[in-house]
């Protein structure tokens, strides 16, 4: 008999904030007696607002006597990090307003340093510029370094494309300020058509700034002065572009002009002319004062602001090092970039490697993770890349995208990652030579044996190959074949399944996603969802398309109900960083993989302004026809049992406050079938079948089509500069199974067969031995499916291999879960809650 449901929630935790990363710092930290996890811990608190100055200070007596206290100097934004180790112990800490002669400090806020804390020492600011701040050039090699810089890449394939880039802009004319991609805007709405035009000069600014570079870097690499010259040329072109026209003034466009600019005052510091100076100072001037007003008292209080972490931070600071001393607000740029770097990565994950945004806008913010470290270690001596994150990134690269398979299929544009392109394969290059991990030197190996250039196709990365001192085999390729087949990384909200990790064609991978970050960003509401991809294509997983970042198909399928979790009385889960989830057990075994998502506040009303303000620009309705509100879900709880080769075990525990509807989704790329009965549903790919059989205590609707819940349509023509050459949005098929009678409590227990070989045209049921109880493939399957009664599950095998959950006088611990390998307690399993959401 299982526990009652008294007993059941011993080893159950939950999380009662509202929003575990709010769009905006709501609390400071660190507070509340939290033992740090590195030593010198970075101070970060709520913004006063944009122009406040503040101080702070921290001592180990919380009165804090003058001797015995550390005050900073005034500080222009909402963090500081004292970069030197505390000692071990208690400390206390305040921010304060300054105003005028006086500061108004904040509560007292506590926390503590342990031997545990990582101790992680990186130059103060002061000492950080003292040390950009040497004779040009500086950026990509300083003077110094230049003699070595071109003996080491002579004739280099890489310094060879560049030099051969350079060579065409000689000759090359000025660049025109027109769109790169035009489009016809005709009977757009004004948000469409403030949308379109962004899009018609995407990518304008690296399109006349990355010639600049070339040029810059072919200067450095030669010395020929004709380089030289035409940088500079080039770049006072540049200085003449309007700020505020169609061509400049996007975020990205404007980073990279302003970027372009300063590369070619710096390498070419000793052809200008003093009125040639003076006119690229004033125009980088312009365009970095904008940045800065924009960023200090906001940006660093940001749970993820998208588009600066991706390119134009890296762009601002680039700027800041190649004009220090000769701009003077470069100083007070370059301090809050470094300060930003120093306190707030890493950014969407923490310690565990992961990401949170999906595969395909993972890989646009590779150049900031590469470019920034590696200049803050070659400009200090420090080496930035010596953090848990980074040791453990190529682990979740690898196993979010292995080499010719599809990805997780999670996340805005994920539908166009099918296999990982020169941006992975040059990225994981440089972690491999930075980090000596053998297993990222064997997937930047593997991707470069298909391209024939190799790794020089990752042009992306072609500066960061000529600047590194570290070669190519640096480190010896490893296969991952001695790691274990799946992974969890908490932090980040994903737990990652494979068969077999290094071999896409045998493989059967399985994402689990459950957000701790909310549906922000490029992130989608799709919480105890999940994936399965087999022979490195999709079989189950997210559905639609990017057609926006915003409109009604990404608002209203996409982002929400185009994923494999549940619809509660037909709402979705919520967009926006109150609606989380987070991942609370997780235990990986040759036999099988176990993971516990908890979804429970993953369905609220939208509050967050930026979203609200996006619905009403693309004419959405927010109201329960469209798919929108609160549903009132107190628990959604999923249990997911991959047990390999080729069997998945769903058990979802649900409850509302009211008596709603529940339904269960599947979405695939390929064609689905309804089977002999309405909870029976058939699919596959191109290598393998599948039979789904989904079982509750009541009745089923299977709506399955092949339309989505609003329609998918290109209309920014997405696919090429020329709009002739934009795709079709293809239908995906989705099945919604739905409960005919209203419950306030649900179960559900799925059971996914995968015929790897398609062997069979026609899997079998699951045998059913009794109410609760069932037989597939050596495993048997038992579960409480009365919502009324406390739930449990138990999955084994006759190997002794098991999942066993809430049952009496198992384990030490009531409602904890056992994972037993030949009959032997392998780990007892109890919630864990995220670091962040303590």
């Amino acid at each position: 008999m299982p526990l009652t449901q008294a007993g059941a929630q011993t080893a159950e935790k939950s999380i009662t904030k509202q929003a575990i990363h709010p769009r905006y710092r709501e609390w400071a930290s660190p507070s509340n007696g939290k033992e740090v996890s590195v030593n010198p811990v970075p101070f970060l608190w709520p913004s006063a607002g944009k122009g406040t100055i503040y101080k702070v200070r921290f001592s180990k007596d919380k009165n804090f006597p003058a001797k015995a206290t550390f005050t900073s100097e005034n500080i222009s934004w909402a963090m500081y990090d004292n970069h030197k180790k505390l000692q071990p112990g208690n400390w206390f800490w305040q921010y304060g307003v300054v105003k005028e002669k006086n500061v108004e400090w904040s509560a007292v806020f506590n926390f503590k340093v342990t031997g545990a804390s990582r101790a992680f020492e990186t130059p103060t600011v002061k000492e950080f510029l003292s040390k950009c701040s040497g004779s040009h050039p500086r950026l990509y090699v300083t003077a110094g370094e230049l003699a070595d810089f071109r003996k080491r890449n002579q004739n280099t394939q890489d310094a060879n494309q560049v030099i051969k880039r350079a060579d065409k802009q000689l000759k090359a004319a000025l660049p025109k300020e027109e769109p790169t991609r035009p489009r016809d805007t005709t009977n757009l709405s004004a948000s469409e058509k403030n949308v379109m035009m962004t899009f018609m000069y995407h990518g304008f600014g690296n399109k006349v700034a990355d010639p600049i570079s070339d040029l810059s870097m072919a200067y450095l690499l030669t010395g020929d002065k004709a380089y030289g010259e035409k940088a500079l040329k080039q770049a006072l072109h540049l200085a003449k572009m309007d700020p505020k026209g169609n061509a400049t003034n996007d975020d990205f466009n404007s980073a990279a002009v302003m970027e372009g600019m300063a590369a070619a005052f710096d390498a070419a510091y000793d052809l200008m002319k003093p009125a040639e100076k003076q006119q690229l100072l004033d125009a980088i001037k312009v365009r970095g004062t904008k940045f800065f007003r924009q960023y200090a008292n906001e940006f660093e209080t940001h749970s993820m602001d998208n588009h600066v972490w991706q390119h134009t931070l890296r762009q601002f600071c680039n700027t800041s090092i190649a004009v220090m001393k000769d701009l003077p607000e470069a100083s007070q740029w370059l301090a809050y970039c470094y300060e930003v770097w120093c306190s707030r990565f890493p950014i969407l994950g923490a310690d565990d490697g992961g990401w949170h945004d999906g595969t395909s806008y993972f890989a646009v913010n590779f150049e900031t993770f590469i470019y920034m470290p590696f200049t803050f270690s070659r400009l200090t001596g420090v080496d930035f890349f010596n953090i848990p994150y980074f040791h453990n990134l190529p682990k979740f690269v690898i196993y979010s995208y292995p080499k010719n398979s599809y990805s997780t299929g999670f996340g805005d544009n994920a539908e166009n990652k099918t296999s990982p392109d020169k941006a992975y394969m040059g990225f994981m290059d440089a972690l491999a030579r930075e980090l000596k991990n053998p297993y990222a030197r064997w997937y930047a190996d593997k991707l470069a044996e298909d391209e024939s250039e190799g790794l020089s196709r990752a042009k992306e990365f072609t500066f960061y190959r000529l600047m590194t001192k570290n070669p190519q085999n640096v480190v010896k390729a490893q296969v991952p074949d001695n790691l274990p087949q799946g992974l969890l990384f908490r932090d980040a909200g994903f737990a990652l399944m494979h068969n077999n990790v290094a071999d896409a064609k045998k493989d059967v991978m399985i994402n689990f996603t459950a957000l701790p970050f909310g549906a922000t960003g490029h992130a989608h509401a799709a919480h105890n969802g999940f994936g399965i991809n087999v022979g490195g294509k999709q079989l189950y997983g997210g559905s639609g398309y990017y057609s926006n970042f915003t409109d009604a198909h990404t608002l209203m399928h996409y982002r929400t109900r185009g994923h494999n979790t549940i619809l509660a009385d037909s709402m979705a889960q919520c967009i926006g960083e109150n609606g989380y989830g987070w991942i609370a057990r997780f235990k990986n075994t040759p036999a099988l993989t176990y993971v516990l998502g908890d979804a429970t506040h993953a369905y609220d009303l939208m509050t967050t302004d930026f979203w609200i303000d996006r619905m009403k620009q693309f004419n959405v309705e927010y109201t329960k026809k469209n798919g929108f509100g609160n549903p009132g879900v107190t628990r959604f709880r999923r249990h997911f049992v991959f047990l390999r080769p080729d069997i998945v075990v769903i058990y979802d525990e649900l409850r509302a406050k009211k008596p709603i509807t529940w339904t269960w989704l599947l979405h695939s790329y390929n064609q689905m079938e309804k089977g002999e009965k309405e909870n029976v549903i058939f699919g596959g790919n191109e290598v393998a079948n599948s039979r789904v059989d989904l079982f509750c205590p009541y009745a089923l609707n299977n709506n399955l089509t092949n339309e989505f819940f609003s329609p998918a349509i290109n209309w920014k023509q997405r696919g090429g500069m020329d709009a002739s050459e934009a795709y079709d949005y293809k239908k995906h098929w989705h099945s919604e199974l739905t409960t005919q009678s209203k419950t306030p409590a649900m179960r559900f227990l799925a059971v996914i067969q995968i015929d790897r070989d398609k062997k069979t045209t026609r899997l079998m049921a699951p045998k059913e031995i009794s109410k609760g109880k069932w037989e597939i493939g050596g495993w048997n399957i038992e579960a409480e499916m009365d919502g009324a009664k406390a739930p449990f599950l138990i999955v084994r095998d006759n190997k002794g291999n098991a999942v066993e959950y809430n049952l009496p006088g198992n384990g030490k611990i009531k409602g904890s879960t056992v994972i037993k390998e030949r009959n032997k307690i392998a780990e007892e399993l109890i919630d864990i809650i995220p670091d962040a959401a303590k």
